[in-house]
């Protein structure tokens, strides 16, 4: 285990882990898996922005709530609402030179060369995973960094979802809602109708990343990281759904989206609810 870290020592590492200056990527990061950093979180996005340089984009995930049920203005999308993906995109989006998309559950939010191509036009109208196609498209490499197990997986797949049709197994999508802020102040209803499948199971992919050579791995701080280019890891994505569509079922039987959202799993509900109803008795009991 590697000390109190420097931002030189992070520019070092990130270096050696395959990114180059002027390049786009798409990061993300489980911070406190990097180890104690001088400077603290700020200092791991400066190192980041430090090898990029001047020509490059840092991009990150910046998705909002889907299950907000009253229009409040507090909790509505706008674009400084707080992000759950972490404290890499919420760090981002107080920067003054970073731009995020409007979609009101799927914002990117980027710095850099490329931020306002990223971001700019996708809204509520949008395809919800529409930056990733963006991102391939200039051959971004994406990263994982200490999240490798707990957040698995690129995303990559959910935009192979969604051009394989697979977001339509998602029973009844339009029932995740929340509210977003318009450029007027008003706020105005979000169905969204393209759900991603659970991505819990995204850990199968692995191995045909391996297989297929698609990604490198090495360390940032402490933190076992792994990078690809999104090109071929989309590409490799597509065939592996298209082999096997239930591929994306995680097997966890206590999982919402794999045993009741499913339309090609829905044999499953009844055994869920089950579940759902003993364990509710046994709280209540306890």
């Amino acid at each position: 285990m590697i000390g109190s870290i420097s931002q030189a020592r992070l520019e070092t590492d990130i270096e050696a882990l395959g990114v180059r200056s002027g390049d786009t990527i798409l990061l993300r990061a489980s911070p406190k898996r990097i180890g104690t950093v001088e400077g603290g979180g700020e200092a791991i996005i400066e190192a980041f922005l430090k090898v990029l340089g001047t020509n490059g984009t840092l991009v990150s995930l910046a998705y909002t709530d889907f299950t907000i049920r009253q229009p409040d203005p507090k909790t509505a999308f706008h674009r400084y609402a707080k992000s759950y993906a972490g404290a890499v995109p919420n760090r981002l989006l107080c920067r003054d030179d970073s731009f995020r998309s409007a979609h009101p559950t799927n914002s990117v939010v980027a710095v850099g060369m490329h931020a306002r191509q990223i971001t700019e036009g996708h809204d509520e109208k949008s395809p919800a995973y529409e930056p990733i196609r963006r991102l391939i498209d200039l051959d971004a490499k994406f990263l994982l960094v200490g999240c490798v197990k707990d957040s698995p997986g690129f995303t990559t797949t959910h935009l192979a979802e969604f051009d394989n049709g697979l977001h339509k197994l998602v029973i009844f999508p339009k029932l995740s809602k929340t509210y977003f802020r318009t450029s007027d102040g008003a706020l105005e209803l979000f169905r969204r109708p393209d759900l991603g499948l659970c991505s819990n199971s995204y850990v199968k992919l692995y191995s045909r990343y391996v297989l297929n050579e698609c990604i490198e791995t090495g360390y940032i701080g402490n933190a076992y990281s792994l990078i690809g280019r999104g090109r071929s890891l989309y590409d490799c994505d597509v065939d592996a759904l298209k082999e096997n569509p239930r591929i994306t079922i995680c097997g966890n039987p206590t999982c919402l989206t794999c045993n009741a959202r499913r339309w090609d799993n829905i044999h499953k509900l009844p055994f869920f609810l089950m579940r759902r109803l003993i364990r509710g008795q046994k709280n209540e009991s306890a």
